[in-house]
């Protein structure tokens, strides 16, 4: 009798929690895909499926993210203003809505007189990067995601460790998810006179335990001369070897000029808010005069914004292109109103190429998740191409021959909700034109998924794809 009443009781305190479990899904959840997905794991497993939902599903901003919101609402009233913008040739009004809805977002406006240089493949962009550090004479300021303790990583910081010593303001901020050795390279960094910070630690069993919110940007500013941004980590796989026979290519910019101001503003509000230290006046701001011909914006993407302006970039490319949609991304998995978009554009008669890593993925359960909706994609007309020799990390959107999107940011939902993320947008016809070559040599290296092929994969895999697919808000 008492083991009937203790089963009883077990059972119904089980029951009321699933029940609360999903009613917090429901009132969490505004997409019913995913308030469904969430709903069934947690009823269909009973202790994974909660775990796991107030691990990475629960979007509360926990304590120290909603004081980043508070942050960044003060972080311009703190800065001084903004330069006023060059004036910018409006050759083509379709981007002028574009900019319009980035203005209202509060993001850095476009301006002219930059010299760009799209860098070749990893080890020539790291080649740029080490050569503006050594060059710097007042400081070097490092953002990113993976800073890893191999034959790169050591030669870097020892570079950084050289220069510090020497008296140069050297700042490191690295991700706690991202960069396992964070705490050795930072104590190494600040014995030689640095300064290191982690963004967004995760404390488990407390308030900041959100594991699946980071900051995915890298970013290297010099002197407030120069500025590097792109995909580019920092690991031996990044200079463009990973495996025997695994080439891993990358997209990677050198900017010079007024826009250098506001790369240095996205890594100087990000350290303020790891290290609590506001870096202002002339020293990280110089005036600067004209270093070339492109116009170019910066633009950021993070969970503490409402409107995630990197999306909103996205978007408006995939709606506003007239003849052609040029698309590099190691991670396809996007949310409904981006397939939709690419599928209507594909069906109005613009030419939608999409570059992909190969299999094997770095990734598979993002591999088998965005190949869950290839099949709608390629009915629609959008052609899908793997890149054959090996991983493709490169980041970039190309929309005619008038706008081009480089950046951080894959096109998933982790990039676009739940990353901070940074990217520019150029406009001016050199660099568009530089970066459409740039991905046609990718395109000729890669290998089309035509319907014919994607329908041959086996049963398994379409099993894989359609569990995969349930975590698609997560990647």
């Amino acid at each position: 009798m008492i083991d009937q009443i203790f089963g009883s009781l077990w059972g119904l305190l089980f029951l009321v929690f699933d029940i609360c479990m999903v009613l917090l899904v429901l009132a969490r959840k505004r997409e019913a895909s995913a308030a469904l997905g969430w709903s069934l794991a947690v009823v269909l497993l009973p202790i994974l499926g909660p775990i796991l939902f107030l691990t990475f599903g629960l979007t509360r901003l926990p304590r120290r993210l909603r004081r980043k919101v508070r942050h960044r609402e003060s972080f311009s009233g703190r800065m001084a203003p903004r330069s006023a913008a060059a004036p910018v040739d409006e050759r083509d009004e379709r981007w002028l809505p574009l900019r319009a809805s980035l203005e209202r977002l509060e993001e850095a406006p476009p301006v002219d007189g930059n010299a760009v240089t799209l860098l070749e493949q990893g080890k020539a962009a790291f080649v740029r990067m080490f050569d503006a550090v050594r060059a710097a004479q007042h400081h070097v300021h490092i953002e990113m995601y993976i800073f890893r303790n191999d034959r790169l990583g050591r030669r870097l910081l020892d570079l950084l460790v050289e220069k510090a010593q020497a008296g140069v303001e050297v700042r490191l901020c690295v991700d706690y998810i991202g960069t396992l050795a964070r705490w050795r390279l930072l104590r190494k960094l600040r014995k030689a006179g640095g300064e290191g910070a982690v963004f967004l630690p995760v404390w488990p069993f407390g308030k900041r335990f959100v594991p699946n919110l980071r900051n995915h940007r890298k970013l290297l500013v010099c002197d407030g001369e120069v500025a590097f941004f792109g995909g580019l980590n920092v690991g031996e796989e990044y200079l463009g070897h990973r495996k025997p026979g695994r080439d891993w290519c990358d997209l990677q910019v050198e900017v010079r000029g007024p826009a250098v101001a506001d790369a240095q503003r996205v890594f100087v509000e990000d350290w303020d808010f790891a290290a609590g230290k506001l870096l202002e006046g002339p020293a990280y701001f110089p005036p600067s005069s004209d270093a070339g011909a492109s116009c170019v914006q910066m633009v950021t993407g993070g969970p503490d914004r409402e409107v995630n302006a990197i999306r909103e970039v996205f978007l408006h490319a995939f709606v506003r292109a007239r003849s052609r949609l040029r698309i590099a991304s190691p991670y396809v998995v996007p949310d409904l109103a981006l397939r939709d978009a690419l599928a209507t554009a594909a069906r109005s008669g613009v030419e939608v190429d999409l570059i992909t890593q190969s299999w094997p993925p770095d990734n598979f359960l993002a591999e088998l998740a965005g190949s869950y909706y290839f099949d709608e994609l390629l009915a629609a007309g959008v052609r899908i191409h793997r890149y054959a020799p090996g991983m493709m990390h490169g980041k970039l959107v190309i929309a005619d021959d008038g706008l081009a999107v480089l950046g951080s940011a894959n096109l998933d939902n982790r990039s676009l909700q739940l990353n901070f993320e940074v990217a520019g947008l150029f406009t001016s016809a050199g660099d568009v034109g530089a970066m459409t070559e740039r991905f046609d040599s990718l395109l000729s290296r890669s290998e089309e998924l035509t319907p014919a092929r994607y329908e041959e994969r086996g049963r398994m895999r379409r099993v894989g794809e359609g569990m995969a697919r349930l975590l698609a808000p997560l990647l």
